[in-house]
C-alpha cells in the first residue's frame, strides 16, 4: 500500500530528472559540440593564414597565443560538459529516484566540486581575454590613444581583484559565484567597446562620404560596420543568455537551455582576427593615415573656393596657413616640416622639396 501511494511521487521525481538529463544536458551538448568543431576549424584556418604569410608578415605571437589559448580553454569546457552528461546519465540509470536536480546549489552541476569549478573557472577566462580583445579592438581603432590604454589596464585589473574578493567571500557558493561573476562582469568591456567603434565609423564616415565610391574607404568603412555589427550581435547575445541565467536562479532552478554562450564567446576573438587576416587591416591603414579633410583641401582646385565656403562655412583662405599648403605656396622659409607625408590616395609629396609642380599634380587629382 505504501509502495502504490510512493509510486506517483517517485514517477514525477524520475520524469523530472530524465527532463534535466535531456533538456538541461544532452541538447545543449550537441549544439556545444557542433559550435566546438566550428571554432576548431576556424582556429586551424587561422593558424594557416599566419603559416602562409609569414614571410611577407611577420608573425603576430600575441594573436596566435590567445587563438590557442581560447581553443585550449574552449576544449576544457567542453569535455567537462561531456563527462557532466555521463557521469548524470551513469546516476539516473543507477537510481532514478536518487538525483533530483535544483535542491541545493552543489546539485546544479553533478560533477560538481573540483570539476565543476574547473569548468567554471575557465569560463570565466574565456569571458575575460574575450574582454580583452573587444578592448583592444577599441583601442586600435581609435587610434592607440593614451587614455583609453590606461582605461582599459584599469578595468582589467579592477575585474581581477573583484574576482578574487568575490570569490574568496562566498567560498560556500563558490560555483554560483563564478558563474555570476562571469556574466556580470562582461557586459561593460562589449558595449563600451562596441560604442567606441561605432563613433569612430560615424567620424570617418563623415569625413570620407563625399569622395568614399571614387576610392578604397569603402572598405574601411565595410570592416567598421562588421566589426560593429558583430559586437552588436554578441551583446545582443550575452543579454539574452544573462536574462535566461538571472531568471533561473532567482526563480530556484538551474534550467539552463541557453548554454552556448561560453562556446561563442571562445569563438569570438578568433573570428575577430580571421576578420582583420583577411580585409588585411584596411581599418588601420585607412584611419590612421593622415585626416582625410586634409586630403580634401589639398586636393581642392582652385575654382572650388566659393562652393567650398558655401558648403562646409569655412572660407578657404582659413585652410590655406595649414602646413602642407604653406610649403607648397612657399609661404614658409625656415618652419621645421616633416620630411614626407604619405597621402592615402597613393602618392608620396616631400614638403621641404616640394615645387609648383606638385601644386599641379595637386591640383589635377
Amino acid at each position: 500500500m505504501a509502495d502504490t501511494e510512493n509510486f506517483p511521487a517517485s514517477a514525477t521525481v524520475i520524469d523530472d530528472s530524465i527532463r534535466y538529463l535531456v533538456y538541461d544536458l544532452a541538447f545543449p551538448l550537441v549544439l556545444d559540440t557542433a559550435l566546438f568543431n566550428t571554432h576548431l576549424i576556424l582556429a586551424v584556418y587561422f593558424v594557416y593564414l599566419l603559416w602562409k604569410d609569414r614571410k611577407t608578415t611577420p608573425t603576430l605571437r600575441f594573436k596566435l597565443f590567445l587563438t590557442l589559448a581560447m581553443l585550449v580553454l574552449a576544449s576544457i569546457y567542453w569535455s567537462l560538459s561531456v563527462f557532466d552528461v555521463h557521469d548524470t546519465t551513469r546516476t539516473i540509470l543507477k537510481s532514478p529516484d536518487s538525483y533530483i536536480p535544483g535542491e541545493n546549489p552543489s546539485a546544479f552541476l553533478s560533477i560538481g566540486g573540483p570539476l565543476g569549478l574547473v569548468q567554471q573557472i575557465s569560463a570565466l577566462l574565456i569571458l575575460a581575454i574575450g574582454d580583452g580583445v573587444t578592448l583592444w579592438r577599441a583601442y586600435v581603432v581609435c587610434g592607440r590613444r593614451r587614455w583609453l590604454r590606461i582605461l582599459n589596464i584599469i578595468l582589467v585589473v579592477f575585474v581581477l581583484c573583484f574576482q578574487a574578493v568575490f570569490i574568496g567571500i562566498t567560498q560556500a557558493f563558490a560555483y554560483l559565484s563564478v558563474a555570476y561573476l562571469s556574466l556580470l562582469i562582461t557586459w561593460f568591456p562589449h558595449v563600451f567597446s562596441t560604442l567606441l567603434i561605432a563613433r569612430k565609423a560615424w567620424l570617418h564616415w563623415r569625413d570620407v562620404r563625399e569622395f568614399a565610391y571614387k576610392s578604397g574607404m569603402r572598405h574601411s568603412l565595410a570592416i567598421l560596420t562588421i566589426v560593429i555589427e558583430s559586437g552588436i550581435i554578441y551583446v545582443v547575445i550575452y543579454f539574452l543568455y544573462t536574462a535566461t541565467s538571472v531568471a533561473g536562479g532567482i526563480s530556484g532552478k538551474y534550467s539552463m537551455p541557453y548554454d552556448f554562450f561560453i562556446p561563442l564567446a571562445a569563438m569570438y576573438p578568433t573570428i575577430v582576427f580571421l576578420l582583420l587576416a583577411e580585409r588585411k587591416s584596411l581599418l588601420e591603414r585607412t584611419i590612421d593615415a593622415v585626416s582625410t579633410r586634409d586630403v580634401m583641401h589639398f586636393a581642392e582646385p582652385a575654382g572650388t573656393r566659393r562652393s567650398h565656403a558655401d558648403h562646409t562655412g569655412i572660407p578657404l583662405d582659413a585652410i590655406e596657413y595649414t602646413p602642407v599648403l604653406q610649403s607648397i605656396h612657399g609661404q614658409v622659409g625656415t618652419a621645421e616640416e616633416p620630411s614626407d607625408a604619405r597621402f592615402e590616395s597613393g602618392f608620396n609629396v616631400d614638403l621641404q622639396n616640394s615645387e609648383a609642380p606638385v601644386m599641379d599634380k595637386a591640383a589635377a587629382v
